[in-house]
């Protein structure tokens, strides 16, 4: 997933999985615990910054190093 934008968006049991997430941005998001699931995913630096702010559980992701 490239190039997306979440904006106050609620999230009820959505699962990612096997995706890489760049320049995706999740903003004004909150995350609970599993209605957000990660398995086995990548994302940039940016990515990963929104979703952590939001408290998602980073678990599944590994984050994209170059």
């Amino acid at each position: 997933m490239e190039d997306c934008y979440f904006e106050n968006c609620v999230f009820d049991w959505v699962k990612f999985q096997n995706s890489t997430l760049t320049n995706t941005f999740f903003k004004n998001n909150t995350f609970k615990r599993n209605r957000i699931q990660f398995t086995d995913c990548k994302a940039d630096r940016i990515t990963y910054e929104f979703l952590k702010h939001g408290k998602a559980d980073l678990t599944g992701i590994t984050l994209i190093t170059s």
